[in-house]
């Protein structure tokens, strides 16, 4: 039951994720149709493990046939079969036809137990074909040495953590849960009673073979540290050495005493064979060999044959490392200009070209859709709180005046309402979060909007306006429609957007557009300076736009403003850019929009970190890098090759546009 409602909350989570997604956020439309495809996901493994659940074995006792037919539905229904049958399978199908006719006597029956240990004889039986044994070298892993016999065993990579591996605790069934299940460990074992069975398989293998190799690297390539020996190799040489205070320290000396033999690297146990065993083991070799005679890596044949993935490789790690802009960084105006077709688009998509050519790309060409991280938070996501004050402030500002709530204390008992309703939704969507940290986080929201409440008054009150529209949509299909840019000649983008509140006065003359932001405005510092930010900023001077075509009326009359309102920050006092200075924005929006949607229509994608110094996974990145869902795809040395290439014919005009 827990399993089934976990699943079942997660993917109302991920739809209310995609669902509450706007168009402010950077990549919004990839980001809703991921968080849609992750609860299409849980959804099918639900139905798949609801549906394996009812395939239960026939428990207590049975007859061999009813287990095998059981076993049939399950082999037929959940394993991937072959296109074209194979050998295997044809010896699995003879062995299920077997058990089925075989006569059982009347009242004679088997447990699960028995029939599980029959099945498993057979099948290794078959897998290891010992029905003609003979001479040879026998290859497995040692599990599959029980019941053998051989004249020399070598068990291999019993390095520290190796082998017996690490192992954890299984978060979805932990320990403690699978002994109040399963006490005895037969069906759902705990991490001591594996540990137990893992060791006894080390025994039984080595009891095969009266001469045993143990082998432990005390290194591998690349690793900046050798490893010491497993528990079990350090017992063994105990054994052999017959000091059972022997430490591993002195497995590593030179010591006639130790009872380790130490192969050197330059040993030919070390050295590569002098005969490749495949296709796969002579290219390696080959491309060794040329490589250490520094002979031109271009002249190999895996780099000069087209077919061979090596010389794509190649080309593209050349085409990084030259001034050249090539297609590996972003060049697609080969592919034809004017073959993009934008259609009706976000400032956010816009905004993401802007910030960086390759993330837009990434995100609306390739179609890539970010890498989200659905591993469970101690608390709630910033997206789900960002969301819950968007719909708090939306339906505040509307109660409020539909209720006529004009006291302050009336006012604080709304927030505080809608707030519990907003987290009464997270709870039945969300997945399981303490009850504290869901009283701490709806607390601090709480105070955090009664400090903006009296920030609102005060801005309201200065600026002589009241609110008038919240959550204003156009270009989405309904009454108002989209915005129309122009570009070149004739030409026009279309924007769609969502208002999060438009203010106006008295008389109408006077119109404030608001954009909620629950970040901080770090960001957004440079908007004196220029009303768009390169770009990147483009949501203001677009909504102040639709705002004006609400209105009906141009500019000679009505003196339409704008600004983010960050709500957490000050007290939420805090609006960029500040209504008093605001430079001409329009102006500005008509000049870059132009430069964004020739960029996209011709095929330039060049890489191109930018912003503001910030750390991410301890390295020192851009703000563009820090926060890119492709972070990832970009090469670590992104910054040298956007130096190589800014200068590159092309690329000029992002180049004006970004710096």
């Amino acid at each position: 039951g827990g399993f089934r409602a976990r699943l079942r909350r997660y993917a109302r989570r991920q739809r209310a994720y995609a669902d509450n997604i706007t168009d402010s956020d950077d990549l919004h439309e990839i980001r809703a149709s991921s968080f849609r495809s992750q609860a299409v996901h849980a959804e099918n493994m639900l139905e798949f493990v609801e549906g394996l659940a009812a395939c239960a074995p026939p428990y207590g006792q049975s007859d061999l046939p009813t287990y095998a037919r059981w076993l049939r539905g399950l082999w037929e229904s959940y394993l991937l079969q072959p296109s074209e049958p194979t050998d295997v399978i044809g010896r699995i199908e003879d062995l299920f036809n077997e058990m089925e006719r075989l006569e059982f006597p009347a009242g004679e029956t088997i447990d699960l137990e028995h029939f599980s240990s029959l099945v498993r004889d057979e099948l290794d039986r078959l897998r290891r074909n010992l029905r003609h044994p003979g001479r040879g070298v026998f290859v497995a892993h040692l599990s599959m040495a029980a019941g053998c016999e051989f004249d020399v065993i070598h068990i291999l990579g019993m390095g520290e953590g190796s082998y017996p591996r690490r192992d954890r605790d299984d978060p979805l069934l932990p320990d403690p849960v699978k002994s109040e299940l399963d006490s005895v460990g037969e069906v759902m074992p705990d991490r001591l009673r594996r540990a137990k069975l893992e060791h006894r398989t080390f025994l039984v293998a080595r009891g095969t073979a009266s001469t045993q190799y143990l082998y432990w690297p005390r290194g591998e390539a690349g690793a900046r540290r050798g490893s010491g020996p497993a528990r079990w190799f350090l017992e063994a040489a105990r054994n052999v050495s017959g000091n059972p205070s022997l430490q591993p320290n002195y497995l590593h000396s030179d010591s006639p005493d130790n009872p380790v033999v130490i192969l050197p690297d330059e040993s030919p146990a070390n050295e590569a064979i002098s005969v490749p065993g495949d296709r796969h083991e002579y290219r390696l070799k080959s491309a060794d060999a040329w490589r250490c005679a520094a002979r031109a890596r271009g002249d190999h044949f895996l780099a000069s044959d087209p077919a061979f993935p090596v010389r794509r490789a190649l080309v593209f790690e050349d085409a990084r490392l030259t001034s050249e802009w090539t297609a590996f960084d972003g060049n697609l105006t080969s592919r034809g200009a004017g073959s993009l077709d934008l259609g009706i688009v976000s400032a956010s998509r816009f905004e993401s070209w802007a910030r960086c050519p390759y993330q837009y790309f990434l995100a609306y060409v390739a179609g890539v859709a970010p890498t989200e991280r659905p591993e469970d938070e101690p608390g709630i996501t910033p997206m789900e709180r960002g969301s819950i004050v968007h719909r708090v402030l939306e339906h505040f500002v509307t109660e409020r005046s539909a209720r006529r709530i004009d006291d302050r204390p009336g006012q604080i008992e709304l927030l505080r309402e809608l707030v519990a309703k907003a987290f009464a939704e997270i709870e039945a969507t969300g997945p399981a979060i303490h009850p504290e940290l869901l009283a701490m986080e709806r607390e601090s929201i709480v105070r955090k909007l009664e400090r903006w409440l009296s920030a609102e008054s005060k801005i309201t009150a200065k600026w002589g306006v009241a609110p008038h529209i919240r959550e204003y949509e156009f270009g989405f299909g309904g009454p108002a429609a989209p915005v129309a840019v122009p570009i070149d000649g004739d030409d026009s983008v279309l924007f769609r957007g969502k208002v999060d509140r438009i203010d106006r006065s008295a008389d109408g003359d006077r119109i404030i557009v608001f954009d909620y932001k629950t970040g901080g405005s770090r960001t957004y510092t440079d908007l004196e300076k220029d009303p768009v930010i390169q770009g990147t900023a483009l949501q203001l001077p677009l909504y102040a736009r639709a705002a004006l075509a609400l209105a009906e009326r141009d500019t000679t009359d009505t003196a339409v403003l704008a600004a983010y309102w960050f709500v957490f920050e000050k007290g939420g006092s805090v609006l960029k850019p500040d209504l008093a200075e605001q430079a001409d924005s329009a102006a500005r929006f008509e000049e870059v929009v132009p430069v964004i949607a020739g960029g996209i229509r011709d095929g330039v994608f060049p890489p191109a970190p930018r912003g503001h110094p910030g750390w991410r996974d301890g390295k020192t990145t851009l703000d563009n890098c820090r926060w890119c869902p492709y972070d990832a795809v970009c090469p670590t040395n992104r910054m040298d090759t956007w130096n190589l290439k800014r200068d590159a014919p092309g690329v000029e005009a992002y180049r004006e546009l970004s710096e």
